[in-house]
């Protein structure tokens, strides 16, 4: 089948992000593909802003648009769904703090052209106006180090065009032929948030022989509402839990350092890592999280233009989160 025959779903999972998702969806309708092979699905995974108005501010012409609404059940089954009500011969999954450029489907169909069946990532980077806001605040300008080396570490080691990626993937923008989705088993809904659900699914796909292009030819940009410190910090509290289910699926996760170094005490630790651990149990009380933030603030009106010991602080707290976030998965886990 020639690429211009192919028809495309394009599922957005969304939670009470109505203003980021008009920008999603203004780019969605902007798109240089056919409107009559293209279709928006809409999953609202329970939102309680306005939501549906944003939906109802869609320019006349955009392709069609399905609204889907769901109980909060997390992105995981928010995806799933939106595939369900998927006509097209490709699923392409966008999240609803993402803006592609007209040419993403595009894109995506040529890449799979270049190297077959297979899931094809976007790239994502921080909008113009997010690296603004981000630069005016002593943590905004540590976020945007920390984001730029890790980019560019993971350009070093694997390249800029169409790599092959030996492990995870993020499913912020990424396309799929709608069969083999199933045949893989859809995105696994035991995922409380998300974090790790992309990861498992590039798993099963990787064991299954499906090969996972990741592409910095497709360049999309991320709006990210995390911009202060306790709303990262919150996010890296959720991705750790999402971290423990992931390991708990697959015990040789158990031995990441994420795990290995937050995980409840265990008979083999050694008096210093059971020391680190129980430190990190005292601070990350949240009585303790709520002098530390007040500590920071105090720190970042003294420095405002940041330095080492807020660099300190900042990895400290994240760090803190993480803990929280690792026992907190652990407990769930143990509980199911």
């Amino acid at each position: 089948m020639a690429l211009g025959e192919l028809s495309v779903s394009v599922v957005v999972p969304t939670f009470e992000r109505a203003e980021q998702l008009r920008r999603t969806l203004s780019a969605l309708c902007a798109l240089d593909y056919p409107a009559e092979l293209l279709e928006i699905i809409v999953v609202d995974d329970g939102s309680m802003d306005d939501t549906p108005e944003a939906l109802r501010a869609i320019e006349p012409g955009c392709p069609s648009v399905r609204y889907v609404r769901q109980s909060n059940l997390g992105v995981a089954t928010a995806r799933n769904r939106g595939a369900r009500y998927a006509n097209g011969d490709i699923v392409m999954f966008v999240d609803d703090d993402i803006v592609v450029p007209p040419h993403n489907v595009r894109q995506h169909l040529a890449a799979r052209a270049e190297y077959g069946e297979c899931i094809v990532s976007g790239h994502s980077e921080f909008s113009p106006e997010l690296r603004a806001a981000l630069h005016r605040t002593p943590f905004g300008r540590f976020r945007l180090e920390r984001e730029d080396y890790f980019k560019a570490d993971l350009a070093a080691r694997f390249g800029s065009h169409g790599r092959i990626l030996p492990d995870g993937l993020s499913a912020q923008n990424i396309s799929i032929g709608r069969d083999t989705f199933w045949t893989l088993g859809g995105f696994d809904e035991e995922f409380p948030f998300a974090g790790a659900e992309d990861h498992d699914f590039a798993r099963r796909a990787r064991q299954a022989g499906c090969t996972i292009v990741h592409d910095y030819d497709i360049r999309v940009l991320h709006l990210d509402e995390h911009r202060d410190l306790h709303a990262y910090c919150r996010r890296q509290e959720r991705s750790a839990i999402t971290a423990v289910y992931l390991a708990r699926k697959y015990p040789d996760q158990l031995n990441e350092p994420i795990i290995n170094r937050n995980a409840p005490l265990r008979r083999g630790d050694s008096v210093r890592v059971s020391a680190r651990k129980i430190t990190r149990a005292l601070l990350s009380h949240r009585i303790s999280l709520a002098i530390a933030h007040l500590i920071v603030g105090a720190i970042e009106l003294l420095r405002p233009k940041g330095g080492w010991p807020l660099e300190v602080a900042y990895r400290w707290m994240t760090g803190l989160y993480v803990f929280r976030g690792v026992r907190l998965g652990f407990r769930l886990t143990s509980a199911r």
